[in-house]
């Protein structure tokens, strides 16, 4: 059962990834939205708003899960949380690829500089804590995408 929880909270393993973990797991983030709107390109904007709003808790419930079997606070393996917020960082916005690659790039730039409120929300404890910092750097990116697709630039 460790194994299946390790398997899916370290984004399928990425977060063992020697160097920059929070990156992999945010490429296999895009590579999971890219799959999804090639096999099913009608349905994928549903599909990805499902991931988001029904896998919330059991994903915040596995962040819980994993600090207590890796005995650390935000430990860097769990890259689920890069996943999500990357989904987060696309949600309902019509794909593209540019879009998509503008949304990683902007998700990045916001976990990992962490602007406030960033900042702030990552101190809330457990699962909660892994996963709301990058829910709002998604946020963040996906308005961001919302406005260069307005403004003609995507």
């Amino acid at each position: 059962m460790k194994t299946i929880a390790r398997f899916f909270y370290s984004g399928f393993f990425s977060g063992y990834s020697p160097c920059a973990p929070g990156t992999f797991g945010s490429i296999v983030g895009f590579l999971l939205f890219y799959a999804e709107n090639y096999f099913f390109p009608i349905e994928a904007y549903w599909i990805n708003a499902v991931i988001c709003f029904i896998l919330i808790y059991p994903s915040i419930r596995l962040g819980d899960f994993a600090e207590r079997d890796l005995n650390s606070k935000d430990p860097q393996v769990v890259v689920l949380d890069e996943i999500f917020g990357y989904f987060v960082s696309v949600l309902f916005i019509p794909y593209s690829l540019k879009a998509a690659l503008a949304a990683l790039v902007l998700f990045r730039i916001f976990d990992i500089l962490k602007p406030f409120p960033i900042n702030k929300i990552q101190k809330l404890k457990g699962g909660l804590g892994i996963f709301m910092d990058d829910i709002l750097a998604g946020v963040m990116a996906n308005v961001i995408v919302r406005v260069l697709i307005i403004a003609g630039i995507l």
